[in-house]
């Protein structure tokens, strides 16, 4: 009997939409010749509708005739199954769906019959009254269903579409134009907080005025009627014209707007903003419209954090990216080849435990001198790096016209001082060598003391300790220096304390008497050894030692092996 198309959203609901097979009409033909009265069918406009089995289909509907005005205004005007007596003497019960005139059944005496008294016609509209009842549950049982898959079967496009559709923007204009049509509205906006919920801007509007958007972005934040949807409530106005805000009152009549359904849009506990769905005429929202709008929200709060989702992921994509090039251009500073001497040999290793890191190391050709700088500045990633460039160029530019290594040491610290801020600051350990007689003059920053083990049985060790403090706490310190003399087989071991802090899983630091032993082991095993050669057993008894822990400092060696 009833037909599987949807109802139109806002359209007049009459009862062919839901015929078949025409067995009700066929069925009321049946009871007619069963209760010796007769009972039509009849469509929202009075006409009546017959069974007609050979035609398609197989109901037909008659233009209803200057008779049948008095049984539309009664259909029109009568409570859904309430019995109607008409001034001809008919009773009509009418047929309401979803609260609105479908049709009716009209029960009058059969023509050409005997009269039928008042208690048989009293049964009969009991019982047709029964089956109009009947009829409408069926039917009101239907729209709902049809309702519903309607819904859900916008719900699912807004899905499919939310994932096609990139910008955030385009998102939330085709989500405001679907909720619009299924909702039955007029108009409507989309508000997002923004600014850490600070601010409120318009994303979306459909079918209100520039001037009224105008007017509504210029109230405060949260507006008054928002708080309730802020908290995933619905919140509804059936009258603006009744509406306590004056502001409001007078903005919504002069734009035509009559009632306002608002819903937050809130996704896994977090609120996005609000939609506001606008009526021109008086609404009472029934509470299967708030569930759908509520429904609707979360789909585009899930919109939203999705969109944002990936912004971000965007974005940090591109920091990655900057970031990797960055590093290379880091790794490319600190790579030089050393310059070749007879006399010395020196290699260098850096290993960031980011792609960014704060140490750094340098070799310098002074002419004819070599020139070693190895540091660490406070900090990881992105701040540590920019300023160990800034601390290891101060070195290169003050290296080469100044006197002594504490006279680098002091103008490095006086710049970094004046141009950086509390709290950032660097050590340094610096070194010039004369390959010839293998003299070196150092000065050392409140760095790890780098160790010179003396060739011999022993391999006694000698800390290189002359300097001073940290760069960039006290812009007038002078720093000292020192110089020892270099013997062949001397080998010299600068580090970073990413070295001597690494870790293992038992909370154990690797050590600087780890680092020095593992040298000394690799000296006895062959006292020919070279600088690259010291460096390789270093970094694999630190890497022997913290296993699969990486959870590190950035670690940084300069080794140095007299000839």
């Amino acid at each position: 009997m009833l037909t599987e198309s949807p109802v139109p959203a806002g359209e007049a609901i009459a009862i062919h939409d839901f015929l078949t097979d025409g067995s009700f009409p066929a069925l009321c033909a049946e009871l007619t010749q069963l209760l010796g009265v007769r009972i039509t069918f009849r469509d929202r406009h009075g006409g009546m509708i017959e069974s007609a089995p050979a035609s398609s289909p197989p109901w037909l509907i008659h233009e209803p005739t200057e008779a049948d005005h008095a049984i539309a205004e009664a259909i029109e005007n009568g409570a859904s199954c309430r019995a109607v007596f008409l001034p001809s003497g008919a009773v009509l019960l009418p047929l309401r769906i979803a609260e609105r005139p479908m049709g009716g059944l009209l029960i009058e005496p059969a023509p050409d019959s005997v009269p039928t008294d008042d208690d048989r016609m009293e049964h009969v509209t009991r019982a047709a009254g029964m089956l109009a009842l009947t009829v409408v549950e069926l039917c009101n049982r239907e729209v709902s269903l049809r309702r519903r898959n309607a819904e859900l079967d916008v719900l699912f496009q807004l899905s499919s579409i939310f994932v096609a559709a990139g910008d955030l923007d385009e998102v939330l204009n085709i989500a405001l134009q679907s909720s619009r049509q299924i909702l039955g509205v007029d108009a409507g906006t989309i508000h997002l907080l923004e600014r850490d919920d600070r601010e409120m801007a318009m994303h979306a509007a459909v079918g209100v005025s520039t001037e009224f958007l105008d007017w509504f972005n210029a109230l405060p934040v949260p507006r008054a009627a928002d708080h309730e949807a802020l908290r995933g409530g619905v919140v509804t106005v059936a009258d603006f014209r009744s509406y306590p805000h004056e502001h409001v009152r007078e903005a919504a009549v002069a734009e035509g707007l009559r009632s306002m359904l608002s819903v937050g849009l809130v996704f896994k506990n977090k609120t996005y903003g609000i939609m506001r769905l606008f009526t021109r005429q008086p609404v009472t929202f029934r509470q299967s419209q708030q569930m759908l709008a509520r429904s609707l929200g979360e789909q585009i709060s899930a919109a939203v954090a999705a969109a944002r989702l990936e912004a971000q992921r965007r974005r940090d994509r591109q920091m990655r990216r900057h970031v990797r090039l960055a590093a290379d251009v880091q790794r490319r500073m600190l790579s030089a080849d050393a310059p070749s001497f007879d006399t010395l040999d020196v290699s260098a290793r850096y290993e960031s435990s980011l792609e960014l890191g704060g140490d750094f190391y340098d070799l310098i050709d002074l002419d004819g001198w070599l020139g070693i700088v190895i540091g660490d500045v406070v900090g990881k990633g992105v701040p540590a790096a920019l300023l160990m460039a800034s601390v290891r160029s101060l070195f290169r530019a003050h290296a080469t016209h100044a006197e002594t290594v504490s006279e680098v040491a002091s103008r490095v610290n006086h710049t970094l001082t004046r141009d950086t801020l509390p709290g950032e600051f660097a050590t340094a350990f610096l070194a010039w060598i004369d390959p010839e007689s293998r003299e070196l003059w150092y000065s050392n920053a409140g760095h790890d003391p780098p160790v010179i083990l003396r060739a011999g049985d022993s391999l006694t060790e000698q800390k290189l300790t002359a300097g001073g403090p940290l760069l960039g706490i006290d812009a007038g310190f002078d720093y000292e220096h020192e110089s020892v003399v270099l013997r062949p087989g001397d080998t010299l071991i600068a580090y970073t304390d990413g070295v001597t802090d690494a870790m293992n899983f038992d909370g154990r630091k690797f050590g600087r008497d780890r680092l020095l032993e593992g040298v000394r082991s690799q000296l006895r095993e062959n006292p020919a050894s070279s600088a690259r050669e010291v460096c390789d057993r270093i970094i694999w008894d630190i890497r022997r030692f913290v296993g699969l822990n990486n959870e590190g400092d950035d670690i940084t060696l300069v080794v140095l092996r007299a000839r």
